[in-house]
């Protein structure tokens, strides 16, 4: 008799609630497809309490399923329409171009809401503080069930964008409806002065435009074994150009601390730090530490001793290709490293006429190595190296001694952690290192070569302008535009960079912003004295503003009412021709080549009418008309304003108008 056939088992069999728990139990990427299996598997695959799984599980969030009800929404929803689409935005981004490098860290934010927040680590003066962030966008889903994007920048409501998403970098642009304040990485940061010398809210309005950002991916360093301690962020002072972020990675023998936010000296990851951790530094007592001299003798063996065993490696590299020649087994980094750590820590001070501008720096630390240096600066194309002293003091903290400029740098671990921030392998890691390190070198190169090509075009300009006499480069708008923009850009910049990393109230603060108020002023004075008419007359306003601007300002500008300008006598004989028609000799009986007097805008001379009435003749600076309107166009591009702490377009409507009645004569 054969065997009854066995019973046939199908996963359809199953109850729903088994059925139920399989389902949320696997990745919501396999969902659809196990939807399309069979129709009993696509009715249970509506049941909410899967999707709420899944979007707890793959992205922590959680929401009470009657608060979703209220709103007509539910978790497959928003999985299938916020969530799972916006997946590869997750995590940490670089803005790639802005030589500062801002950080963005894309997170979800609630169940109905993945947030953009952007760092900008120089607010705050404290390396072991928290790191600050704000908002820069914002992807919701709308009453109608589909995701909105909305820029969160600027200094109005939330404005719609659009987003795009490529493999390792995203792009961000606004649509040309929304008004900015200033531009890229110093707007809403000017003028910072005004507020806290005034109270006055910033309230200007940039020109309606379109607005680009740039993010590229940013992974954190992989981990291992060996490890001297965990790598990962790090937040450092860098002397007076501020608090940095640096990522600190171990690559076998060598570690690298890579400062990847820009300062005023360097770009972002144009500065790295290689610590050779075959090169100790032994400091038994710490007693090396309070000896300027003998701590750079160290250093200075050891790094010709590296030099030497460079070269070395290099002449064994070249014979072993011809004689199949193998290196000698180097000791474990890792093992040597974690004994040392074992050891007690030494004392630790700052060597006489090192300087620091963190004096909270641990009192002990634990191991010290060599280390180089490297740095491309501002305006250069090739990097400088400069021998270091890297300072272990504990899991949290390292830091290092520049040798060249005499300055102690502190680290502090950043504790914040990030999400969907590890790199998928070490060479993805590597990789955008390299992408990184290339893109800001190419962007520096480029403005190098920019400045290059526009710095001879204004050389031969100036020279052919200096050598033809009859030519005022006054009359060249591009040289009055030149002067303007360059003026506007250095005192933006000296304020941006001179102040950030001086405490607030302090009395070293109250003297730095005066020292930056006068080097402004006196800035802003030779423009106005190198443009003439429009700035003049500018100029002298703002010097009566004593209630509005600093006394640094007003006291320097003063001087412009004794600096008018004064046309010659062939200016004004040419002027009365155009304007009347007649040359003076038909019009005067005599006619003072000396003006009585000078202004921004005129002169008066004393004359004799042919009647024998003496009259004061008021003649107008010779391409006053003209180049007045330009001016004023050219000030309201630059958002002149913004430095008065203005609210809204009517100074420039007054100053539009008061200029066109002061030139109608």
């Amino acid at each position: 008799m054969p065997a009854p056939p066995a019973p046939r088992c199908s996963l359809e069999d199953l109850p729903v609630e088994i059925l139920v728990e399989i389902f949320a139990s696997l990745p919501g990427t396999d969902l659809p497809s196990l939807a399309q299996a069979c129709t009993k598997f696509h009715h249970i695959l509506h049941i909410d309490s899967i999707w709420r799984r899944r979007c707890w599980e793959e992205y922590g969030v959680c929401e009470n399923l009657q608060n979703l009800e209220m709103i007509g929404m539910s978790y497959r929803e928003v999985y299938a329409k916020l969530l799972h689409p916006y997946r590869n935005i997750l995590g940490l981004w670089q803005l790639s171009n802005e030589l500062y490098g801002r950080l963005l860290n894309v997170a979800v934010d609630g169940l109905l809401c993945i947030t953009g927040w952007t760092n900008e680590p120089y607010h705050n003066p404290h390396v072991g503080g928290p790191m600050q962030f704000k908002p820069s966008f914002r992807i919701r889903l709308t009453e109608r069930k589909s995701a909105m994007v909305a820029c969160l920048e600027g200094h109005s409501r939330p404005h719609s964008c659009h987003m795009q998403i490529l493999k390792d970098r995203i792009s961000i642009k606004c649509h040309p409806t929304h008004h900015y304040i200033m531009f890229g990485c110093i707007r809403e940061r000017i003028p910072w002065w005004r507020r806290e010398e005034t109270g006055l809210a910033l309230a200007q309005e940039y020109r309606p435009q379109p607005y680009c950002l740039t993010y590229r991916r940013l992974y954190l360093p992989p981990s291992h074994r060996d490890d001297l301690i965990r790598p990962g962020l790090f937040q450092g002072n860098y002397d007076t150009n501020g608090l940095k972020i640096a990522m600190l990675s171990f690559h076998g023998k060598y570690a690298r601390v890579t400062k990847i936010t820009g300062d005023a000296s360097a770009a972002a990851w144009q500065e790295t730090l290689e610590i050779h951790l075959m090169h100790r530094i032994q400091v038994p007592d710490g007693e090396v530490f309070r000896n300027f001299n003998e701590l750079s003798r160290l250093v200075q063996e050891i790094h010709e001793q590296v030099i030497q065993e460079q070269q070395q490696q290099e002449d064994r590299t070249e014979e072993s290709e011809g004689h199949g020649w193998q290196s000698p087994a180097q000791p474990s980094v890792g093992e040597s490293g974690a004994a040392a750590l074992e050891e007690p820590p030494v004392p630790f001070v700052l060597p006489v006429g090192v300087r620091s501008r963190d004096q909270n720096y641990p009192r002990t630390c634990r191991m010290c190595f060599y280390a180089l240096d490297t740095v491309t600066f501002y305006g250069s194309a090739y990097p400088r190296r400069f021998p270091a002293v890297f300072i272990l003091f504990d899991e949290n903290h390292f830091g290092f001694i520049r040798l060249e400029s005499r300055c102690f740098i502190l680290y502090s671990r950043v504790q914040e952690t990030f999400q969907n921030a590890e790199a998928p392998s070490p060479q993805a890691f590597l990789e955008m290192i390299k992408n990184f390190q290339s893109g800001f070198v190419n962007m520096a190169r480029r403005t190098l070569k920019l400045a290059s090509w526009t710095s001879m075009a204004l050389a031969a300009s100036g020279f052919y302008l200096y050598s033809n006499k009859y030519l005022d480069p006054n009359d060249f708008g591009a040289v009055r535009v030149g002067r303007a923009v360059a003026t506007t850009a250095v005192i933006s910049y000296d304020y941006l960079t001179s102040l950030r990393s001086v405490p607030y109230g302090s009395e070293e603060y109250a003297q730095l912003r005066s020292e930056v108020h006068l080097r402004s002023a006196r800035r802003l004075c030779e423009l106005c004295c190198a443009n003439r008419g429009t700035f003049i007359k500018v100029g002298q306003h703002l010097a009566a503003l004593d209630y509005l601007l600093p006394q640094e300002y007003t006291s320097t500008l003063k001087v412009l009412h004794s600096q008018a300008p004064k046309s010659s006598m062939q200016e004004v004989s040419q002027v009365i021709r155009e304007d009347l028609g007649k040359e003076i000799h038909d019009l005067f009986v005599s006619f003072d080549d000396t003006p009585m007097g000078a202004a921004s805008l005129a002169q008066v001379h004393k004359a004799v009418l042919h009647d024998g009435r003496t009259v004061a003749v008021k003649v107008q600076h010779p391409k006053v008309q003209v180049q007045s309107s330009k001016d004023i166009l050219l000030m309201e591009s630059l958002d002149l304003k913004w430095g008065l702490g203005f609210r809204n377009d009517k100074p420039r409507m007054v100053l539009r108008d008061a200029w066109q009645e002061k030139n109608d004569f």
